[in-house]
């Protein structure tokens, strides 16, 4: 979970993102496949393209990432 939030925070800091968010926390159904699943929301993110930065940076460091671009409902 910490490495998660150093990522997130260098990523926001290096693109000068002033954006809001929650997290990171653990994903509902948060360990499948022997995996731990984090979770972070962003809330009103218009950059979009950037978020591929993001995805880069994670595998570089072996972490798999999931984007959900507007979920309709969260749970």
């Amino acid at each position: 979970l910490k490495e998660i939030e150093v990522l997130f925070k260098e990523w926001v800091k290096e693109n000068n993102l002033n954006i809001s968010y929650e997290g990171p926390f653990f994903a509902p159904l948060s360990f499948i496949r022997g995996k731990n699943r984090v979770q972070i929301l962003l809330k009103d993110f218009q950059i979009k393209k950037k978020l591929l930065n993001l995805k880069e940076r994670a595998e570089k460091k072996g972490i798999k990432l999931s984007i959900e671009i507007d979920p309709k409902e969260i749970r």
